[in-house]
């Protein structure tokens, strides 16, 4: 069973900008985050409809599927005669039967691969480098079955079907032209193949694409394998706005930022079906990509049924088993990316029988698993505040999985998110359902859609999902004074601030060097070691002593926080000594903001036992200078009292591992001894 529960942005648009750079048709928009000015890239609608689709097919159908290797690639001399493109029993109809049952809301076509076969009749014509003009003569109107427009049926069957419909087309090979990379080669031409110059080459691209773009009806996707050239851009985005101004295109940026469309969508490095665990729809780099890009730029990740990424029909060639197809739904639509599953119909022009099949099972599992969630039977509205979701379900309901989504209609917000769940059916439990929240589910991305899977199915009365985001919560300082009436947010702002308005306070050392080491750690603190700040929360009244779990991006974080106060120890001596000043033996001399800082990570170290074996002495007694500081101990107090008030304490994060057999732990209040582990 599942959960599943929808993250709103829960923010308005405070500034909406775009770049300046006169060369390119397309510039991003984006905002600007009312938390600490940086850019929030903002989607297209068409963007975020696609992102609705979720699933695809790239249906490889082409002069390839009659030769025995995948394809033309690499082998740029290879040009399949016409007469092998002769599909007896082909039906376009049947094809989409496949894509629906699997679930697909969008097929593109491969048009014209890497051999350069056009499975439309072209009516293109060129000059050669002779000079004479001809005819593009490497199409189906050239093959047995000279009077199809494979393109043609492909669409009205798309259209039957209700089923988006767009192009694949090769713009940087060409087998056919003799063109590898967007450039002729300089080699004798092989059997079958024409000679050009590159100009016209591009011409010839241009052309092929206008009538793929005004002859089909409106695109949902164009594809462009391999990207384009940089002498293409240029017409290639005029003849976008032209005439397919709403199609997604997918590589239409490169990795520098510059993009032919609006409408962008980005490789995501791999044709394995698995996106990383961290996916952003912001970034154009083949990968995760960058959630602080100003470019909204989604990742689709493409695989294949068939094995060995064999993409053309292989004759007996294996399929993925249905577990692993499963797998692949989840590390791609689960990892916030669209899925585009290659669809290979055989040299009969039908999808296979066992394809259709496995096909079919995918889309069962799916339907099954996904279609009904579980409905709670209230959320509190008192929790609704700052991102958060309280459910609450009429029984004890066994749930297996969390699937969250997010609103990214003013951009993807959301930085990092927490699920924790009242377990009933744990040994601790015995019986009752007073039990304590047990964190379940943690993450950074959510996006389109993260769907988070547990070991095992577990027995919950309430859910608690809580979000962080650009756009959250954040101290905020009024000051007193009549003659200022402002309000500064994020509190390295707030405390530069104060620096600035109390010069005579050491909040940062006078010493320019100084200054700077301090002002480095106390950014790194704001804006780093986030798994020890999200899933290692601050308790100011538990206290566990052993077998916490650690995963190793917290425990190095761990090991840099404890590097970081040992560098700034040492070099705060040795400065201090070189000016013959007093050290106090704070992180920089003496107490100032890098200590503020720190301080409630340090209060992780004692809370949840973090290890010291790699502590310094230079860091070991920094860590004994805070933890016996008199002022931080009546602070501590308070810390304590608000702990323990119902109306201030944050229930959902104390004792986070109580019931757990393996993990020791206790309770304590103003017990000021640390004790290195």
């Amino acid at each position: 069973m599942k959960l599943f529960h929808t993250l709103p942005a829960g923010a308005c648009i405070v500034i909406c900008a775009t770049a300046s750079n006169p060369h390119k048709v397309y510039e991003p928009k984006y905002r600007l985050s009312p938390i600490d000015g940086s850019k929030i890239a903002l989607p297209t609608a068409e963007q975020l409809a696609f992102q609705d689709k979720e699933i695809g097919v790239l249906i490889h159908y082409n002069i390839a599927t009659y030769i025995d290797i995948d394809g033309c690639n690499n082998v740029p001399s290879l040009v399949p005669n016409q007469d092998l493109f002769d599909p007896a029993l082909i039906n376009t109809d049947q094809w989409m039967d496949t894509v629906t049952a699997l679930g697909g809301k969008y097929a593109t076509l491969v048009a014209k691969h890497n051999c350069g076969f056009t499975t439309w009749p072209s009516k293109v014509e060129f000059p050669t480098l002779g000079n004479k003009t001809i005819p593009y003569n490497y199409t189906i109107s050239q093959s047995p079955v000279h009077d199809r427009d494979i393109v043609g049926s492909f669409v009205e069957s798309a259209q039957k079907y209700s089923i988006g419909h767009g192009f694949y087309y090769s713009v940087v090979v060409n087998n056919f032209l003799n063109v590898q990379n967007s450039e002729v080669l300089n080699t004798s031409l092989a059997w079958g193949q024409v000679g050009i110059s590159d100009s016209t080459y591009d011409q010839i691209v241009f052309d092929q694409l206008s009538e793929l773009w005004t002859q089909y009806g409106n695109l949902t996707e164009i594809w462009f394998d391999g990207g384009y050239s940089s002498t293409q851009m240029g017409q290639l985005e005029s003849l976008l706005q032209a005439h397919q101004p709403q199609a997604i295109v997918y590589n239409a940026c490169d990795t520098n930022g510059t993009c032919v469309s609006a409408n962008s969508v980005r490789w995501i490095g791999t044709e394995t079906g698995e996106a990383p665990e961290e996916n952003w729809s912001t970034g154009v780099t083949t990968d995760g990509g960058d959630p602080t890009s100003p470019i909204f730029c989604p990742a689709e990740c493409d695989t294949t049924l068939q094995t060995d990424d064999r993409w053309f029909f292989g004759v007996d060639q294996p399929l993925r088993s249905i577990e692993e197809m499963i797998d692949v739904y989840h590390t791609t639509v689960g990892r916030n990316c669209i899925l585009e599953l290659d669809l290979a119909p055989d040299r009969s022009g039908l999808i296979p029988a066992r394809h259709a099949a496995r096909y079919k099972q995918l889309g069962d599992f799916i339907s099954s698993c996904y279609d009904k969630p579980i409905t709670p039977k209230e959320t509190k509205p008192e929790h609704n505040e700052a991102g958060s979701y309280f459910l609450v379900f009429d029984v004890p309901t066994a749930i297996d999985r969390i699937v969250l989504m997010e609103d990214q209609t003013n951009g993807q917000v959301i930085r990092s998110y927490q699920v924790r769940a009242k377990i009933v059916d744990s040994q601790e439990a015995n019986g009752t359902l007073n039990v304590p929240w047990t964190l379940v589910s943690n993450g950074t991305s959510v996006g389109h859609k993260k769907i988070d899977l547990f070991d095992k199915a577990i027995t919950v009365t309430e859910v608690l999902a809580k979000k962080k985001s650009k756009t959250g919560l954040v101290p905020v300082l009024t000051p007193l004074s009549p003659t200022l009436d402002i309000q500064i947010c994020d509190s390295l702002a707030i405390c530069e601030f104060l620096a600035e308005s109390h010069p005579e306070l050491p909040l940062w050392p006078k010493d320019p060097v100084l200054r700077a080491l301090a002002r480095s750690a106390a950014a790194e603190m704001h804006s780093g070691f986030a798994e020890l700040r999200t899933n290692h929360p601050g308790n100011f009244i538990a206290k566990y002593t052993g077998n916490v779990p650690v995963t190793d991006k917290a425990r190095k974080e761990t090991e840099r926080a404890l590097t970081l106060w040992h560098d700034a120890r040492t070099k705060t001596v040795q400065r201090l000594k070189e000016l013959g000043e007093e050290d106090e033996g704070y992180l920089f001399g003496k107490f100032g903001i890098a200590d503020a800082f720190y301080w409630p990570l340090l209060w992780r170290f004692r809370t949840y036992n973090l290890p010291l074996t790699t502590a310094s002495p230079e860091a070991l007694q920094w860590i004994k200078k805070m933890w016996s500081d008199t002022t931080l101990k009546l602070l501590g107090k308070d810390y304590f009292k608000q702990a323990e008030d119902p109306e201030t304490a944050m229930a959902q994060f104390d004792d986070i591992f109580k019931g757990n057999p393996e993990i020791q732990y206790g309770q304590f209040k103003e017990d000021w001894e640390f004790v290195a582990a």
